[in-house]
């Protein structure tokens, strides 16, 4: 490309072999550029740029050995396909020539090629998520913003409550400095705000090149009445043939805030990359940019971050190195953790509020087994979670505990709680013996949407909602992990966990997100559930909707001799399906 114009080709301080073309903005549209004297017709984004590496190149910016890896991975599925293609010459011209296996032998061919283009996507495309910024946590007081430039320099960001007035009025916070020990990435957060009001804010750099303003609203006053909503999901995979579409339809609602239950990424789908990349890659769609320029978003990790089912606690390296790109492009824009080396949190909505647990860093192994040593949240996480309980008893309406992993147990999913069956029954009990009304279960995971009641005994009328909605977009699975057969924790005592709702990639939709509409300036606090249903084709529409009131989720008194973790009843067992 050449141009008359006063830009200037620079290096690209993040890859190597790649360049940056800078060309002056010039006109007040969002996200485009006009550049006169252009010899083709060029639209440059402001919000990313993206690079592609040459695959004639040796020197792949994730290192020779990963590229390598990565060639002969595609080299067998092309063999494979090879293979096949011999399969079809042979049938055609056999004597004994099947419709059935040809066709067979034939899906099986366009699969294997389908898998060599994606890997051979995820090898060559690693975008570089350049000069980009997003809005973090939002709460009565302060807010955090996201910012990733293309190279060293020191950002500001300068705000005010007056729209247009970025001189006078407007106020600034410290710098943070932006440099290739972070991956050119920080986090900047604005303090000491008025509760419930809108700001104006500029993000500007020294040298330039960051020039960005936009607006955020603080949340209202904790523990004041209010009128919500909220999507979350979880389980985001980039693919080549499709983008996020769906978040666009989440601007159209015009929530409140946004919760990401984790998965954000798969490092260890189709082959191993490096987490770098995957960051890139999903931060480099559009869609992506887009929703969380505009609301508020809360984070916690799931396995795939680092590794799938993952319960090896904090201390191995690849845990270490995969949290450290995880702090960098998520957690640094999560609110501060009650822990000061955690990743847990809890923050307010008004008198609706939010405790966002950290199920990976602290669970025990799977195979130990269950007992009361045996933890999932570790002992010091867990008593966060009742002294949290015990001081939103009376002064929220409603209590979210948000989990990335599926709560009930009548799933054959042992990466979530049906491992740790006695830590559960604490969190139970300790909501019935303090009277917690309000206690609504966030989780996700499962990649299907299930709508559980979460009992520990047969005589428990239904109190304890869990609601479970994945996948945002990644692989869908079918439910048949559904345990239809009576389920005994390891003392013997029966789980009366119950459905409400089971669906799964046969619903013809596959992917699904969840809202919640809440409204606590009634006497009798109110909410109603939706899960949206939608495929790579189609926009979201509502698949399911269930409205309950405050008085719906007071719980059961708690029966010591019933409500018990210390059971030694082994008495089983078994229904099959025709029975059912």
């Amino acid at each position: 490309v050449s141009t008359q114009s006063t830009g200037s080709i620079v290096e690209n301080p993040t890859r190597e072999n790649h360049t940056h073309i800078h060309i002056p903005y010039t006109n007040n549209e969002y996200g485009r550029l006009s550049v006169c004297d252009i010899k083709e017709c060029v639209c440059f984004k402001m919000e990313a740029t993206i690079a592609v590496a040459s695959p004639l190149s040796y020197n792949h910016p994730y290192g020779t050995w990963y590229m390598f890896g990565m060639m002969s991975q595609f080299f067998l599925l092309l063999l494979f396909s090879v293979i096949c293609f011999f399969l079809f010459y042979r049938l055609v011209s056999c004597r004994f020539f099947s419709y059935v296996v040809f066709i067979a032998v034939f899906l099986v061919f366009c699969w294997v090629v389908f898998l060599s283009g994606f890997m051979l996507w995820r090898l060559f495309y690693f975008p570089v998520v350049d000069n980009v910024w997003q809005l973090g946590m939002v709460d009565h007081h302060s807010a955090k913003l996201w910012i990733r430039s293309s190279g060293d320099k020191q950002a500001h960001v300068r705000y005010t409550t007056e729209a247009g007035d970025y001189t006078s009025s407007m106020e600034s916070s410290p710098p943070v400095a932006l440099d290739r020990n972070n991956d050119w990435t920080a986090s900047i957060a604005i303090k000491n705000l008025q509760p419930n009001t809108k700001y104006y804010f500029e993000i500007y750099s020294v040298p330039s090149y960051l020039d960005f303003n936009g607006t955020f609203t603080t949340f209202p006053e904790p523990y004041s009445p209010v009128n919500m909503s909220f999507n979350f999901g979880s389980c985001i995979e980039p693919t080549f043939w499709f983008d996020f579409h769906f978040f666009r339809y989440w601007l159209q609602q015009n929530v409140s805030l946004a919760l990401l239950l984790g998965d954000t990424i798969y490092t260890d789908l189709f082959g191993d990359i490096p987490h770098q990349q995957a960051y890139h890659q999903v931060f480099s769609d559009p869609n992506f940019i887009s929703i969380f320029q505009n609301i508020p978003n809360f984070w916690i990790y799931d396995d795939h971050e680092i590794y799938n089912d993952y319960d090896q606690g904090p201390a191995t390296d690849y845990f270490r190195e995969s949290m450290k790109y995880w702090e960098r492009y998520i957690g640094i824009k999560n609110p501060d953790s009650m822990k000061s080396d955690g990743y847990y949190f809890s923050f307010d909505y008004g008198n609706i509020a939010f405790f966002v647990m950290d199920t990976r860093m602290y669970r025990m192994e799977q195979k130990i087994e269950d007992g009361p040593d045996k933890t999932l949240l570790g002992k010091e996480q867990k008593q966060h979670l009742f002294e949290w309980l015990l001081k939103h008893k009376e002064k929220s309406v409603f209590k979210m505990l948000v989990s990335s992993v599926p709560f009930t147990a009548k799933i054959d999913f042992p990466d979530g709680w049906r491992s740790y069956m006695h830590e559960r029954q604490e969190i139970i009990n300790f909501i019935k013996v303090h009277n917690i009304s309000g206690v609504l279960l966030l989780t996700a995971d499962a990649h299907y949407p299930m709508i559980s009641t979460i009992s520990s005994t047969p005589s428990d009328t239904p109190w304890l909602m869990e609601y479970c909605v994945s996948p945002l977009q990644s692989i869908p699975l079918s439910s048949d992990s559904i345990d239809i057969n009576p389920f005994y924790d390891s003392y013997g005592n029966l789980v009366n966990d119950t459905f409400l709702l089971v669906s799964d990639m046969m619903s013809g939709y596959g992917f699904y997100y969840g809202y919640f509409q809440i409204n606590t300036t009634i006497d009798d606090g109110s909410f109603e559930f939706r899960i949206y249903a939608y495929n790579p084709y189609t926009q979201p529409h509502i698949f399911w909707t269930q409205r309950r009131k405050l008085s719906d989720t007071i719980p059961q008194p708690y029966d010591p001799n019933k409500d018990t973790t210390t059971s030694t009843s082994t008495t089983t067992q078994t229904i099959n399906k025709t029975e059912l």
